[in-house]
């Protein structure tokens, strides 16, 4: 059996550590830029620990944070505008709201971050409007919380999107 000498111990040790320190580096850079996108959200734990969870915000770019939480609105949105309990006026705010997503994520092909950073806030205005309505309603359950729930949502989207526009 062949014995390894102390110079190849030494280089496998080399190469270990700067396996283990670019694999740090990595993370670090993902971590700084996902809380440089969720800087000045409203909520910003939430947007962090929302983009934290998504696995594909691991190897993108700000452009493609900001595109991944455009399409978690729209999940929302969609969800919540299938809920039975929320009214016919209520469920038209959604729609409009979808359709101002809809024309954001056309956006992305033109890198429009402005552009974008006006649907959502469209959006967003729609999902408030909707809360109102839900609270004059005397709706206090999960209908209530899912679209505050949407509302954060969106805020934090809105804060990615123009961290993005800033870049």
């Amino acid at each position: 059996m062949e014995r390894i000498s102390g110079v190849s111990l030494f280089v496998m040790y080399l190469a270990l550590c700067l396996c283990v320190a670019t694999t740090r580096a990595r993370m670090s850079s993902e971590a700084s830029l996902i809380e440089k996108a969720c800087e000045k959200a409203e909520h910003k734990d939430f947007c962090i620990s929302n983009l934290k969870s998504n696995p594909e915000a691991k190897n993108t770019n700000m452009r493609g944070l900001a595109l991944l939480y455009v399409n978690l609105v729209r999940e929302h949105v969609v969800k919540n505008a299938a809920m039975k309990a929320i009214d016919q006026q209520c469920k038209e705010e959604y729609v409009d709201a979808l359709v101002e997503i809809d024309d954001s994520i056309t956006d992305f092909s033109t890198n429009a971050a402005h552009d974008i950073s006006t649907w959502m806030s469209s959006a967003m205005s729609y999902v408030d409007t909707c809360q109102e309505m839900l609270k004059e309603a005397g709706v206090t359950g999960s209908e209530l919380q899912s679209n505050q729930l949407l509302s954060k949502l969106c805020n934090s989207a809105l804060a990615v999107i123009n961290a993005w526009a800033l870049l």
